[in-house]
């Protein structure tokens, strides 16, 4: 695996350690200057032996980085060394919006400004897993191959290119694949849904699936209630829990349907539906089990349910990525 300086602005430190963290349980040995530098060391020294014994430099963009002129210092000798043995060595991340450096601007970044998930995926696919020189046989370079297929897959889910669907049922021949029983029952379950009977007590539907509805014994007028939009109607079932009461209901249809499944704009519409107060409770013994109650929720929490779906696939995906220490026998 690769050893990767990562140059950035103090200010950003926060991001920096976490993703120095994943980097490692990745597999990858990440230079961090806190944990290299120490009191009475060179600065100077430190950072460019640092620089120099790496295989990659990150650099971290963003609104404080790009104005130090110290930190243009650490990654201008690497991309110099990237030209003269044309291979990639300098990686951009792009953490905020900020003004790009002049000779990184032809480069293609990482972007983590709206998903950091996305970001690390991206990253990934631009290190090598074999760095050129390092010692290698077959049988490592075979042992390589699902670590490839996991980041391909990754990139997919990220990349919204494909049907989540889709990546869905690539995830469950890789788990077969795997003999990985954890992953290939959740790509199995979503692909099929939660809608089934006698298998779905709240308690049994994972957390993500989960939503905020609210239910009221009569329904609503719509079109004599006079607010600005969808949200200032929530709003106001928010306020009077007396009239509206609140009630965590889950989404329990299927990726292939959720994703078929036109999805209105949450400022224009919502979900709207009978049902009784045994369903909701998911008790018929509920007393009064039979009486009909209204259940409102936003129009866009199927949208959300199959966001949290995407960020959990990918979080399992992460976790099958090669980690330091981990010998044959763990992974």
């Amino acid at each position: 695996m690769a050893r990767i300086f990562l140059s950035h602005s103090s200010r950003d430190k926060e991001f920096v350690r976490r993703l120095a963290t994943d980097l490692a349980e990745m597999g990858h040995t990440p230079w961090l200057d806190e944990q290299e530098i120490r009191a009475g060391d060179s600065i100077v020294a430190k950072v460019g032996q640092g620089v120099d014994a790496s295989d990659y430099v990150v650099i971290v963009l963003s609104t404080h980085s790009v104005q130090s002129g110290w930190f243009a210092r650490e990654w201008e000798a690497k991309l110099w060394q990237e030209i003269s043995q044309g291979r990639t060595m300098v990686i951009p991340v792009l953490i905020e919006d900020c003004a790009i450096p002049t000779l990184l601007l032809p480069k293609r970044y990482a972007d983590f400004r709206k998903s950091y998930m996305k970001g690390v995926v991206e990253l990934m696919n631009a290190i090598s897993p074999v760095i050129p020189g390092s010692p290698t046989d077959l049988k490592q370079l075979a042992a390589t191959e699902p670590p490839f297929e996991i980041t391909a897959l990754l990139s997919k889910v990220q990349s919204r290119s494909t049907p989540l669907a889709q990546c869905l049922s690539d995830g469950m021949a890789l788990a077969l694949k795997l003999h990985d029983s954890e992953l290939e029952s959740f790509c199995r379950q979503e692909l099929n849904g939660w809608d089934k009977k006698g298998v779905q007590p709240l308690s049994e539907v994972p957390a993500y699936r989960i939503v905020q509805m609210y239910v009221c014994p009569n329904e609503i007028n719509m079109q004599s209630w006079c607010w600005d939009n969808i949200q200032s109607i929530f709003a106001f079932m928010r306020q009077h829990p007396e009239e509206f009461f609140p009630h965590k209901s889950s989404i329990r249809k299927s990726v292939p349907q959720l994703e078929t499944q036109e999805i209105a704009d949450s400022n224009k519409a919502m979900i709207h539906f009978q049902s009784t107060l045994g369903r909701i409770s998911g008790s018929a013994n509920t007393p009064n089990a039979d009486t009909p109650v209204w259940v409102y929720g936003r129009a866009d929490a199927c949208r959300d349910v199959l966001e949290a779906i995407r960020q959990r696939f990918t979080q399992l995906l992460l976790d099958r990525l090669p980690r330091i220490g981990a010998s044959s026998a763990d992974t």
